[in-house]
């Protein structure tokens, strides 16, 4: 160590000077100013108890349903009618304009993107809920799932998150927190012994276990198997359907069969309901099926029942694609989808299943207005490509007549070889 500090080391530093100066640092106090006063304290809105000391936008945020984005479009609105300066406050508002900004929370004309009820199950309406109607129409919809034994409806019954959230919580409000918690202990005693944790049983509650959590990264499938996989007429079928639509696989066959047998489904449901019930849900599955083009708006439930498969094929992308003429066959309209040639009101769609709608219909071009190359080449030159596919055809022929000999026939033995063909070729 130095001399220098040596000498500070022994000098001992004096507590009074030490306080003058960490009080002479100190800020000087600010001196608040009283707001002004406020008319009036409470403003009673849609059934509800304002703080009238807030600005309206944010005092509206205070009714169920109304959050920051509905509450700004919504004082807007009221200022717009009203002509009251936009910073006054709600308690500084004249009384008469109450019955005005209550008119406007009940009869919420947001744009349809920001309602918080759209396309509703029943009416197919999109609105905006508040209040109490909110908390009784969230009700029903959860009775709604746990009626159907859906696995969000379990999850919500039992209390616990819907939508995969990976933390580091159970969210079983019911059951405790997770982790230990000590309890205080009193002076003058020891702190009890923790209880020794018993053992759970090894089989109970895992079948409800596994329906209620579910498993966030293994998504279900989307479709049914068939009960008998090796049906043949059923196999033929879905062949000529493959060839027929240019499907890649069976996968998107069945996709589609699922979603008519959805719809199907849940019109046998409706048959047992009341009649109140049975009418709401007949005209939201009839309305989503006329907004694909399925069906007309004056169907009955026995159309519904008639769908078939190739009823929902028709309205696939790639399927218009073809028959509105923009690629020669339905392979080359899936090509044309897949490699973003297509769009449809304006928008580029890269997926050949999409369900058109019947707006959508009349919207369906070339992206951009740019051909694919070989629509150009085959315009300017129709004659030459004709005379190719012609060669490639006899081609194919040629080489199918050389791979598959005409004598073989079933359960019959071929002179070139001891064994028995099982397949008739």
């Amino acid at each position: 160590m130095s001399e220098k500090t040596k000498e500070n080391a022994q000098v001992p530093k004096d507590s009074k000077d030490v306080k003058e100066k960490k009080e002479s640092k100190r800020p000087e106090p600010k001196v608040v100013e009283r707001k002004e006063q406020v008319a009036r304290e409470i403003v009673r809105i849609a059934n509800v108890d304002l703080n009238g000391n807030l600005k309206v936008d944010r005092a509206l945020r205070s009714i169920k349903g109304i959050g920051i984005r509905t509450a700004t479009y919504l004082a807007n609105d009221f200022f717009a009618r009203s002509k009251v300066p936009k910073n006054m406050l709600l308690g500084n508002i004249p009384s008469d304009k109450d019955d005005l900004l209550t008119d406007i929370v009940f009869l919420i004309a947001v744009p349809e993107w920001m309602s918080n009820r759209q396309r509703d199950l029943y009416t197919g309406e999109s609105k905006h809920l508040t209040g109490s109607d909110l908390i009784f129409t969230i009700r029903e919809d959860k009775q709604r799932l746990s009626r159907v034994k859906a696995r969000r409806g379990m999850r919500l019954l039992a209390g616990l998150r819907v939508r995969g959230q990976k933390t580091k919580s159970n969210f079983r409000r019911k059951m405790g927190v997770v982790g230990v918690v000590k309890k205080a202990a009193t002076p003058g005693k020891a702190a009890p012994k923790p209880a020794a944790a018993k053992p759970a049983p090894a089989k109970a509650g895992k079948k409800w276990e596994w329906i209620l959590m579910g498993n966030p990264k293994k998504i279900r499938k989307k479709y049914d198997l068939p009960k008998r996989p090796w049906n043949r007429t059923r196999i033929l079928s879905e062949k000529d359907l493959l060839e027929k639509y240019g499907l890649a696989s069976k996968k998107e066959l069945r996709v589609m069969d699922s979603i008519i047998k959805k719809k199907r489904d849940a019109i046998k449901r409706l048959l047992a309901e009341s009649p109140e019930v049975a009418t709401k849900g007949k005209a939201s599955i009839i309305g989503s099926l006329n907004r694909i083009g399925l069906l007309s708006v004056d169907a009955n439930i026995s159309d519904v029942l008639g769908l078939g498969i190739t009823d929902i094929l028709e309205r696939r992308l790639q399927t218009i694609v073809f028959r509105q003429g923009l690629a020669k066959t339905p392979k080359q309209a899936r090509q044309f989808v897949l490699h973003g040639f297509i769009s449809v009101n304006g928008r580029r769609l890269s997926v050949p299943g999409y369900l058109v709608k019947k707006e959508e219909e009349n919207t369906i071009g070339y992206f951009d207005n740019k051909k694919p190359k070989i629509m150009e080449a085959e315009m300017k030159n129709p004659e030459l490509h004709k005379a190719k596919k012609h060669e490639a055809k006899e081609e194919e022929k040629a080489e199918d007549k050389e791979e598959a000999p005409a004598e073989l026939k079933w359960g019959v033995k071929h002179e070139s070889s001891n064994c028995t063909y099982l397949f008739n070729l």
